[in-house]
């Protein structure tokens, strides 16, 4: 199994260059794989390519956060609306 994920993240450095980009900017394979797994926890990507955008912008354009409170209306719960590099969590104020 160690071999063939060797042989996989070899291959993945010799024909991806979105995945060579980002992992020449971050310090190790492993320092890769945990902003990765930290990723797919919270955002579902379309697929391989928009992640490796999503990260490679992250690591090259400067930071910008918008925040907005939506849903003012006594009936709704106010929500907190985050938006970074054209990605939206919207939070429920309780």
């Amino acid at each position: 199994m160690i071999l063939l994920a060797f042989l996989l993240h070899t291959t993945l450095d010799w024909v991806d260059t979105s995945y060579r980009a980002v992992r020449e900017m971050l310090p190790s394979r492993g320092t890769f794989f945990e902003h990765t797994r930290a990723l797919t926890q919270y955002i579902l990507f379309e697929d391989w390519d928009h992640m490796m955008r999503f990260m490679y912008d992250g690591l090259t354009k400067p930071t910008t956060l918008t925040k907005t409170i939506i849903g003012t209306a006594r009936q709704e719960a106010p929500v907190l609306c985050l938006k970074y590099l054209n990605v939206e969590l919207r939070i429920a104020a309780f």
